[in-house]
């Protein structure tokens, strides 16, 4: 049973770009899952988790993924 969530929108101008680029980050093990969905001018990673471990887990390869979007708007 998941008994952490954790969901997280980010708003932008160029969801549709971006979606189909990390949308394949999406993922699930034993004790978490990502989730990514797109609704408008936001992405929404969702994250569901059996404990705080695997939460931050995915948590950090969300926040890496914003990272990379906002270095590559830089460029």
């Amino acid at each position: 049973m998941k008994t952490y969530h954790l969901a997280l929108d980010f708003h932008t101008k160029d969801a549709d770009k971006l979606f189909k680029v990390i949308k394949v980050e999406a993922d699930k093990k034993d004790r978490s899952e990502l989730k990514i969905e797109k609704k408008k001018d936001k992405i929404i990673f969702i994250i569901d988790a059996a404990d705080a471990t695997a939460l931050r887990a995915s948590a950090n390869t969300v926040i890496k993924i914003l990272q990379i979007i906002e270095k590559a708007k830089k460029l």
